[in-house]
């Protein structure tokens, strides 16, 4: 419950929340009526920076998912190894 906790964190901080808080203040009604041609760079940096820390962030979470998983009692008895385990298929 608290991997999946610090998940749903995780998703939330790098892209769900950024992207949610921006558009609900680009639609405002203020915004559109003050809004600049200038703030594009902003908005897309908003959007964009977040979603590239998740991805960059993937192979360290799934790291962390390989060492959680082989710390088992089960895998402990079927001698598996955080290096070995593959977690999608290839």
């Amino acid at each position: 419950m608290h991997r999946g906790a610090l998940y749903g964190i995780w998703v939330f901080f790098t892209a769900a929340g950024p992207g949610g808080i921006l558009t609900s203040t680009f639609f405002s009604r203020y915004y559109l009526l003050h809004y600049s041609p200038g703030d594009l760079a902003l908005i897309r940096a908003v959007y964009i920076l977040p979603i590239v820390i998740y991805c960059v962030s993937i192979p360290f979470w799934l790291r962390a998912q390989r060492r959680f998983y082989c710390s088992t009692e089960w895998a402990r008895s079927h001698n598996l190894q955080p290096e070995r385990l593959k977690l999608f298929f290839n």
